[in-house]
């Protein structure tokens, strides 16, 4: 993921703003690439069953958000928050690595602002 592009840099400045975060909170934000480039609603959905069931466990729909471009479509890459900085290591590492499909595998790493 590259943490450099302004676009990525402008959707986790919406996301920390509009969840009341700061850069304290990033040992707990995961960005996680390799989503599915589809509708945007359905790469969040996709992506929220898969973290839950390999994490083994519950996310509340506002602690994950798959960004979408102009027409709907997911960019790539979605952001989820952990109740804790212990909860995101695990996540990561379950989650870093997974063949979503044939093309896509999922990369799980700590926010970069």
């Amino acid at each position: 993921m590259d943490f450099t592009n302004t676009e990525y840099q402008a959707d986790l400045l919406d996301f920390q703003s509009s969840h009341g975060l700061d850069g304290s909170d990033n040992a707990r934000i995961l960005v996680i690439s390799g989503i599915l480039n589809v509708d945007a609603g359905h790469g969040l959905s996709f992506t929220k069953r898969t973290v839950e069931r390999l994490g083994n466990v519950r996310i509340a729909d506002a602690d994950i958000v798959v960004p979408g471009d102009a027409n709907g479509q997911s960019k790539g890459y979605a952001f989820v928050i952990a109740d804790s900085a212990e909860q995101a290591a695990e996540l990561a590492e379950k989650v870093d690595g997974f063949r979503a499909d044939r093309q896509r595998t999922f990369s799980a790493q700590f926010v970069q602002n």
